[in-house]
């Protein structure tokens, strides 16, 4: 791609990018900077690794992103578009996330977040995440730090058009 250097290119690719949309039907986005101290890139190469061996790749997307906020509960992912949130998820867990979740919309109950013995499966359900609103880390744990095409997609924009 072409370096941009002015308003109108830059509103031009955020266009494209919005249009497109995701490209794939499936998200999951998975914790990779505090969660890694509890396993979250072995999780991310062994949903790769089944999300490739079953066919899947083109239909799911894996997603490093920045943390979630609940770090207790590591390593943690949310999988769009339904946001479900899982918990305290190991490389053993991932055979039946890509079965049950991925490819047949089912949850895997023992990673749901519990409370008072009622299971949660979305994250702004879960007590630790119900009463926040997210200002200036609004994207953490959305977005792909490292993906310019996620960060113009959303409010990042506004910053990058002030900068040309």
């Amino acid at each position: 791609m072409a370096k941009l250097e002015t308003i109108s290119q830059l509103d031009s690719y955020r266009d494209d990018i919005t249009q497109r949309g995701d490209e794939c039907e499936t998200c999951v986005r998975i914790c990779t900077t505090g969660c890694r101290a509890h396993g979250a890139l072995e999780v991310r190469d062994a949903l790769l690794e089944e999300i490739d061996g079953r066919g899947l790749k083109s239909r799911v997307e894996i997603r490093e992103t920045g943390c979630h906020g609940f770090c207790t509960k590591a390593p943690v992912m949310a999988v769009d578009p339904d946001g479900i949130f899982y918990q305290e998820v190991s490389v053993e867990d991932v055979p039946d996330i890509v079965s049950k979740t991925l490819m047949n919309g089912k949850l895997v109950e023992r990673l749901l977040y519990s409370d008072n013995g009622s299971s949660i499966s979305q994250a702004a359900m879960v007590p630790f995440y119900k009463s926040q609103t997210k200002n200036v880390l609004r994207n953490c744990g959305q977005i792909d730090p490292k993906n310019i095409r996620h960060y113009i997609a959303r409010d990042g924009y506004a910053a990058l058009a002030k900068m040309l």
